[in-house]
């Protein structure tokens, strides 16, 4: 099949399908901005990599980008939530390092992210293969080969049918089918336990296992913390943008005001404290 289409089921039925991912997320943008009568300012909270793409699509939208003023507040002291790539300092490089940074937030992105991958593609990051060493890919291999989850999974069904799979998680299916000591070492060593605990043994087995087992994981040169610094360069570089760090978002309230007897205007006050000051966003 197409390695960049991944399905999720629950008990047999679709939830979600990469082929046509983009249209749920259009749909929590677009709608909002063609119902309203302004848009003259936008507030996005959050400065990870969710935040930063969506002020990079407003600013590259044709329907918006010519009458927008977008402000994106982010708590912390930097950008990128979860990405946080360390860089190693320059004393300490060339000492036989593979790399000169790592990772400290999320390390890779998976074949099946196409939507970022896209984005880094925009933003002109060198995208790199990960080793076929790299941990978890690896480790899950060797499980399934070493640790026969193929006979796992048959004398599970031998004895309770392939139905049986949608009553109990695959860990479950593990305490049921393997030895103490086996079971340990499978949950200890596969990593994402909350998918071994909450997806019905079925869906694990039949769409998400073989995913595992067959994706490929990409970096980026200087860390996946480099798609983070171009969005914030190219935002900060707009006279569109204004970018908030270290900046707290204390209150939202939204309220109506009479345009005609028949239309009312949304309005929004945020109230924010930037460092030590308290301020207040009106839109």
């Amino acid at each position: 099949g197409n390695s960049h289409r991944t399905q999720f089921y629950i008990n047999g039925a679709i939830q979600f399908d990469t082929i046509d991912e983009h249209r749920y997320h259009e749909s929590l943008v677009h709608p909002a901005m063609l119902a309203t009568p302004r848009h003259e300012n936008i507030l996005i909270i959050g400065g990870g990599i969710a935040g930063l793409s969506l002020a990079h699509k407003y600013i590259h939208d044709r329907r918006w980008n010519n009458r927008i003023q977008l402000t994106l507040m982010e708590r912390k002291d930097r950008y990128g939530g979860r990405v946080k790539t360390m860089r190693i300092p320059k004393e300490h490089q060339g000492d036989g390092r593979a790399n000169e940074w790592y990772e400290a937030g999320a390390s890779r992105v998976a074949q099946l992210h196409h939507r970022v991958r896209d984005l880094a593609k925009q933003m002109q990051c060198k995208e790199l293969v990960l080793p076929a060493s790299y941990d978890q890919h690896t480790n899950i291999q060797h499980l399934h080969k070493i640790f026969h989850f193929q006979k796992i999974y048959q004398d599970f069904v031998k004895e309770h049918g392939e139905y049986g799979l949608r009553s109990v998680s695959w860990m479950d299916v593990m305490k049921m089918m393997c030895t103490t000591e086996t079971y340990i070492k499978l949950m200890r060593d596969w990593g994402f336990q909350a998918v071994l605990r909450e997806m019905n043994a079925y869906d694990f087995w039949h769409y998400a296992r073989p995913q595992y087992l067959s994706d490929t994981y990409y970096t980026y040169e200087n860390g996946l913390q480099s798609i983070i610094d171009a969005l914030v360069a190219e935002l900060e570089a707009s006279p569109l943008v204004s970018l908030q760090t270290h900046t707290k978002v204390l209150n939202i309230q939204s309220f109506h005001t009479p345009q005609t007897n028949q239309q009312f205007n949304q309005q929004l006050n945020v109230s924010y404290q930037h460092d030590e000051d308290a301020n207040l966003y009106h839109t």
